[in-house]
């Protein structure tokens, strides 16, 4: 009886409890709302994003090995632009890597410094134009061909293929020298920079078809060959 009459208390003591209030989903304070309209006549301005370093033109792998290499510790670490200048003048090849180490040259030390560099153009015309430091000038020329417009780059190194003079060029790796130098000229080089996809083991920037710069406008026109003034003469 006693279990009978306390099974009733607890029944109506439930029947007595009100029912919980239904569920309501949290609501944010007005504050939390923006007004579109505040925002009508206000123009959010997001700064550009720098320009990456032509540097980077150089893979990284490359990059590393450069800069791990003496000649770039003792002569190209704090180079200006200038001192570039001497550096190349006292060049005796051109040359990406050598060796079976690939080990990187002088030259492409001196590339690299003037991608970190990034001189004006009127510099690097001062080194394509020099006419006695032809290392000078090829350096200048690649660095041209790298960094510069396609049709900047046209303009520039096509008068460099009437320069015949012959350079020394580091044998790369693999190859049947034994006095580990190669025989080139200035317009062999010239004419690589403008045909090949690589040169001195670096990947150039696709340069489109003359022809196709010519249709647009962006140069004058068809290439004066000194051939053609040879046969006019």
């Amino acid at each position: 009886m006693g279990s009978a009459a306390g099974l009733g208390r607890e029944r109506d003591t439930l029947a007595r409890t009100p029912p919980p209030p239904p569920h309501r989903a949290a609501r944010a304070p007005p504050s939390f709302f923006v007004d579109p309209g505040a925002f009508s006549h206000t123009l959010a301005v997001v700064p550009l994003s720098p320009l990456p370093s032509t540097q980077f033109l150089v893979d990284k792998i490359l990059r590393t090995k450069i800069q791990e290499t003496t000649y770039w510790k003792q002569h190209c670490f704090g180079a200006s632009a200038a001192a570039v200048v001497d550096l190349a003048a006292d060049l005796e090849a051109v040359g990406g890597t050598t060796t079976a180490l690939r080990r990187p040259t002088p030259f492409l030390c001196l590339l690299l410094k003037l991608l970190q560099l990034g001189p004006s153009r009127d510099v690097v015309a001062e080194y394509v134009s020099n006419p006695d430091l032809k290392y000078l000038r090829v350096l200048g020329a690649l660095y041209a061909r790298l960094a510069w417009r396609p049709a900047d780059v046209f303009l520039t190194l096509e008068p460099l293929l009437a320069d015949f003079r012959r350079l020394r060029a580091h044998a790369p790796p693999g190859s049947p020298s034994t006095c580990g130098y190669e025989l080139t000229t200035v317009d062999a080089v010239v004419d690589a920079l403008l045909t090949e996809p690589t040169a001195f083991d670096v990947a150039l920037p696709r340069l489109p078809p003359r022809k196709a710069l010519e249709d647009t406008g962006a140069l004058p026109g068809p290439r004066a060959s000194p051939l053609d003034a040879a046969a006019d003469a």
